[in-house]
Order: structure tokens, then C-alpha cells, then sequence
């Protein structure tokens, strides 16, 4: 592999080894207080720094980024190992590594499309030739940038194959390859069990870490119960199984060297899972957290669990620090990180010494634990808050142990090749229970809460907020109150800011293909102006996205119209229908949509508009013609599907 980029690694060594030298220093001859700790900190920064310079693979000079521009250029052949199959959406699609472009031996991650029905296998490697095409942007406002959330993952770019694009060369054999090949066996021991469809669904989620067949209606019936969590293999699952194994092997405490054996075999099997499910990055990371977990409680009991938390989220930051960006490492350490400083507050105020209410007690306390952890990051993330969390998860665990054991039964006795329908149909029973109490919290639809806005800021805040609650409840002062009444008062600040800045009114031409969305905003309130069926329209991401960032609070939906008018400006909307004569009246830009055939000359001759704005409904070939027709008059030509949404402001 070739050296990286020498300045950005350089300038981090530097940076380490300063702050190292000078907090020697400051400890040796000053004695400062708390410097040491301030001094930890900012090396923990510095080396943050340079792990991110290193693992950033676009300043290695044998990346591909490097040699071959990503600009649509059609080169020789490509070389590619497919390394993880992700969930199919109008396409196949899968992470694929470059090792060859051409002539050049390279390096890269790149995401490969292909058609429904042509499917890969881990370790597969093809030669192909395509054009190396640029992750899209974002092209309309508060959209969920997958450009960057992929190039946080070292991805820059695409290839798209179809069935005579490519052929197969010798595949290559990594662990990632023998994970797919047991899993693909795993699959073998499980389809003489003949499971329904959302029974195999089900099970698939929970053990092999694929969530590719769960319907999309049962998905959201998990969210709006908020136990969605349950459907991806997390800390949850990986805390189930440890407690489920040190509760079977405690009677080899008993015997010498008991521990170490049943530590062993513990994180052997943890291991294990991780390798059936697939070894993804979340499974990872969450058994090499409760892997230190595990081996914390049983060689050093008076370890404090927070230390071995941060332990394990720092060698996780080691091995790759833009994990730290991932939803799914927030939201785990933040659950686990709550469980732990929380779990032990709720339960002082909740005393009780009857076994039956303990146990309640325990399963309502962990749940309420995490909850108040990853509730500022589920809202900012999803936007959404399910009232009934509590039920539904103190009904919902207990099964999910069950469940997951007793996936691990069905895949034992698979193994032997012994099948007894009293075995699957359990089974089967088990998750229509399930789904059937899932399906029952989600219907109270007055007690599910959506569109909730919540920024970074707000995030921060109510974090510090929770920080300082925390102190309170265990050591009451009156500073400390002062101190949360002074972050509650923030919070309501921000509120009633954001709440200002949202009187602004806007025009917005979204970005929509084979679509025409317009918008118009007056303060809390807008009107969405479409071409879409109404079903369609009341669920649609992009308003649903903009209705949250602007903070609206009342919307409502029209078919589109020939003329729309914003401050005061009148706006001519021209589609396949076309208009029997120009308008007599001043028309300050014109939006041309569902690739209308005219004489745009002409039009632009009558009509004089200042600005002429093409959506993402239109033909590209016309789009190209109308861009080229305006640059010769001198008249500002936006087309959204490369610039993104076209939007005006203006005061309320």
C-alpha cells in the first residue's frame, strides 16, 4: 500500500507528542491542578486526530480517488470484491472493494448496484467494466445525506452492473467469506423447519443480523412501539445471551479455575455469534464491549463497570474513530452508559423486598434506564417518541429472551438433523405473539408522538440537563438546583428562538423524480402544491423532512396549478399539458415540469422571466437543451436535479 499523505499524519504525531511532552512537564516543575486530566484529555484528542488522518483512505496515494477521478469516467476494467451485501431496495446493492482499475492496482470501498435477481456472494470477485460515478448529495432541504454519511465509511463512489456487464474470477477467501459460508449453512438447518414468513423474518434479524425480508409495515408497527431495537442485533442481545451463560455455567464456579473456564466458554460463544450473524461493525463492536464486560466482572469485581465501558468505547474509537458517527455506537453506549449510572438511582426510590416485585421492579428500571440515555439522540435522530415505550418493552424483553434462545434450539437441532413440528410451531408462536402485542401498542396512535424537531443544540443541552439531574438526585444542593434550573431555562430558550426563526416564509421547487413538489411557507404553516396520488403524498419523505426541520405545524396538500404567487411574484407553472397563450401579466419565473414540449424561445421572449426553474420531473435531454437556451440569453437557469431544491425566503 502506498505511504499516505506525509502533512496530515505528520502534523498529528507533532500534535501527540506536544501535549505529551508539555503535561510532563507542567506535572514535573508547576504541580498544576486538574492540569493532568485537562492535559489526558487533549491527547486523547490529539490522538483521535491522527487515527482519523489515518483511516481517512482518500490521502493514501493508492487509493482510487487518487488515480481515477470520480466523475462519470468510463475506464478499461474494474476489479471488485464484494465485501457485504446490504438491504435491497429498487436494486441489489453491496459494498464492494477495488483492487484493480485498468492497468493501476488500487484500493478503495465503492457501492455496487445491481439488478433484482443478480445476487453476490461475500468474497465474490468480478471484473466489470463501468463508470465510476459520485455518491449523490443531498438535493433538498433537511434531506438525510447519504453522501456524507458514506463517505464517513471510506466510500466514495458507485458502479452499477447488470447481467452481461461482468464475470466471475477467482473468489478470495477472507473471514468475512467464512462467515457468509455459516451462515449459509445455518440457512440450510433452518428451512426444513418451514417457518412462516414473518417467523423466518424474524429469526433472521435476531441471528443472522439481516433485516432484508421484515415487511415494511411490521417495521413501522416496531418503531411506533418503540421497540425497534429488538429487530437489530445489539447490546441487548449480546447482554441476553452473557447473562443467559453465566447463569447455566455458575456451577463451574464451584470447581477450580471454574471462572476462567466459564469466562472462556462465554466469550467463545459470543465470538461465535458474531460470526454467524455476519460480523458486522454493530456486532462487532457490541460483543467486544460486553466481551470487557465479561471479563471485568469475572478477574476484577471491584472494577467500576463505567471504566470498562469507557475502555472498550475507546478501543473501539482505536480501530475505527468514525464509528464515533454512527448511530447505532451512540445510542449503545449511551443505553448501557444510563443503565449503569441510573439503574441503581431509580431502584433507591422503588424499595422492595418481595421476589416477584424485584424482578418487576429490575426489568422497569433497566428499561427506564436506557430509555432517558438514548432519548436526546432518538429524537434527534428519528423525530419520534412512542409513548408506551415502557409497556411495550417490559412485555417484549422477556419474550425476546425466549425467542432468541430458542432460535438458537431450532439451529442446534437443525444441526443434527432433527425435526419435530412441535418444535418449529412453538416457535411460531412465539412470534405471533409477539408481532400481535407489537401491533397492539402501535395502534394507540394518541399516545405515539411524530414530527418532534430536535437539533444538535437542543441535543447538547438536554445531555447536560440529564448530567446534572443525575448529581442532583444524588447529592442535593442548591447549586446544583441552581444549575438545572439555569439549563431547563436554555432549553426553554432555544424553544422559543427556533420558534421565531421559523416565522420566515419560503418557495420551495423540491427535487423529486418523475415528480413535481412545490412548497409555500408562511410562518408555522405551508401548502404543498403535487402531482402525487394523496395516499402517497401524506407519507412522503421530503415533506416529512422539511415539516420537521421548519418546525410546521399545520400543512396541507393541492394539486399543482398553473400559476403560484410568493411576495408578492408570480411563478408560471408549465407541464406536458401546456398553456393555449402566454399570460398578459408580469410572470417572475417560470417552472417547466413533466418535460413539456415548447418553443422555450418564444416563451422566454414573451414572458421576460427573470429566473426559469426546471424540476426533477423533466427529461435530462430537454433539461440540457432548456440550460443551454437560457445561457444564451442571459437568464438564470436552475435545474434541481443537479443543483438541488430551488428556495426563496423572505420575511412574515
Amino acid at each position: 500500500m502506498a505511504p499516505i499523505a506525509s502533512v496530515g499524519l505528520t502534523q498529528s504525531i507533532w500534535l501527540v507528542s506536544g501535549f505529551l511532552f508539555f503535561s510532563i512537564l507542567c506535572q514535573l516543575f508547576w504541580k498544576l491542578t486538574y492540569f493532568a486530566e485537562l492535559s489526558v484529555g487533549l491527547l486523547i484528542l490529539s490522538l483521535g486526530v491522527s487515527l482519523a488522518t489515518v483511516h481517512n483512505h482518500q490521502l493514501y496515494d493508492s487509493h482510487y480517488t487518487q488515480l481515477i477521478p470520480v466523475h462519470d469516467i468510463q475506464i478499461d476494467t474494474l476489479i471488485l470484491r464484494v465485501n457485504q451485501e446490504l438491504k435491497p431496495t429498487f436494486s441489489s446493492r453491496y459494498i464492494v472493494s477495488i483492487e484493480q482499475a485498468g492497468a493501476e492496482t488500487t484500493f478503495g470501498k465503492i457501492l455496487m448496484y445491481a439488478p433484482i435477481g443478480v445476487c453476490f456472494e461475500v468474497d465474490d470477485r468480478l471484473m466489470t467494466k463501468a463508470d465510476i460515478k459520485p455518491i449523490s448529495s443531498a438535493k433538498n432541504p433537511f434531506q438525510f445525506d447519504y453522501q456524507s454519511y458514506l463517505a464517513r465509511r471510506n466510500i466514495f463512489g458507485s458502479v452499477t452492473v447488470n447481467d452481461s456487464s461482468y464475470f466471475f474470477i477467482t473468489p478470495a477467501k477472507t473471514i468475512g467469506g467464512w462467515a457468509n459460508t455459516i451462515r449459509k449453512r445455518v440457512f440450510d438447518w433452518i428451512e426444513p423447519w418451514k417457518l412462516n414468513d414473518n417467523s423466518y423474518a424474524i429469526f433472521e434479524a435476531l441471528v443472522l443480523g439481516r433485516r432484508h425480508y421484515i415487511p415494511q409495515e411490521l417495521q413501522e408497527s416496531f418503531e411506533r412501539a418503540g421497540v425497534v431495537h429488538i429487530l437489530a442485533i445489539s447490546g441487548l442481545h449480546i447482554g441476553i445471551i452473557m447473562l443467559f451463560f453465566n447463569w447455566l455455567l455458575k456451577p463451574l464456579h464451584l470447581l477450580p479455575y471454574g471462572r476462567v473456564i466459564s469466562l472462556v466458554f462465554t466469550i467463545s460463544f459470543l465470538w461465535c455469534f458474531a460470526l454467524v450473524s455476519g460480523l458486522s461493525p454493530s456486532v462487532t463492536r457490541a460483543v467486544g464491549m460486553f466481551t470487557l464486560l465479561a471479563v471485568s466482572m469475572s478477574v476484577n469485581r471491584r472494577t467500576k463497570l463505567i471504566n470498562t465501558l469507557m475502555a472498550a468505547a475507546f478501543l473501539s474509537l482505536l480501530i475505527d474513530p468514525f464509528m464515533l458517527y454512527e448511530i447505532g455506537f451512540q445510542l449503545s453506549y449511551m443505553s448501557v452508559l444510563s443503565i449503569i449510572l441510573f439503574t441503581p438511582l431509580i431502584q433507591h426510590f422503588w424499595k422492595t423486598k418481595h421476589t416477584i416485585l424485584v424482578r418487576i421492579r429490575d426489568a422497569l428500571t433497566v428499561t427506564m434506564a436506557a430509555q432517558i440515555g438514548v432519548l436526546p439522540l432518538s429524537l434527534f435522530y428519528f423525530h419520534q417518541f412512542p409513548g408506551l415505550f415502557l409497556l411495550a418493552n417490559f412485555v417484549l424483553l422477556p419474550l425476546v429472551f425466549v425467542v432468541l434462545l430458542w432460535s438458537f434450539v431450532l439451529v442446534i437441532l437443525g444441526s443434527i438433523g432433527f425435526y419435530h413440528p412441535v418444535f418449529g410451531n412453538f416457535y411460531q408462536s412465539l412470534i405471533t405473539f409477539l408481532i400481535g402485542w407489537v401491533d397492539t401498542i402501535s395502534s394507540a396512535d394518541q399516545f405515539y408522538f411524530n414530527y418532534i424537531s430536535f437539533n444538535w443544540i437542543e441535543v447538547v443541552v438536554c445531555y447536560l440537563t440529564i448530567f446534572i439531574l443525575f448529581r442532583f438526585f444524588r447529592k442535593p444542593r442548591a447549586q446544583r438546583l441552581q444549575h438545572l434550573l439555569i439549563c431547563i431555562i436554555g432549553m426553554l430558550s432555544i424553544g422559543v428562538y427556533y420558534s421565531y426563526r421559523a416565522r420566515e416564509s419560503e418557495f420551495v421547487i423540491f427535487q423529486k423524480g418523475q415528480h413535481t413538489l412545490i412548497g409555500i411557507k408562511h410562518g408555522s404553516s405551508a401548502k404543498f402544491y403535487h402531482d402525487l396520488e394523496d395516499e402517497v403524498v401524506k407519507s412522503d419523505q421530503t415533506i416529512r423532512d422539511y415539516r420537521i426541520g421548519t418546525r410546521l405545524k399545520s400543512t396541507r396538500f393541492q394539486l399543482k396549478t398553473k400559476l403560484l404567487q410568493f411576495d408578492n411574484q408570480l411563478w408560471l407553472v408549465l407541464d406536458s399539458t401546456g398553456l393555449q397563450r402566454s399570460p398578459s401579466f408580469p410572470i417572475h419565473g417560470l417552472v417547466l415540469t413533466q418535460s413539456p414540449r415548447l418553443n422555450l424561445d418564444r416563451w422566454l421572449d414573451s414572458i421576460k422571466p427573470n429566473i426559469v426553474v426546471a424540476d426533477g420531473s423533466n427529461y435530462t435531454s430537454y433539461i440540457n437543451r432548456w440550460e443551454a437556451t437560457c445561457s444564451k440569453k442571459n437568464i438564470h437557469f436552475h435545474r434541481t436535479d443537479s443543483d438541488g431544491a430551488y428556495i426563496i425566503r423572505a420575511d412574515y
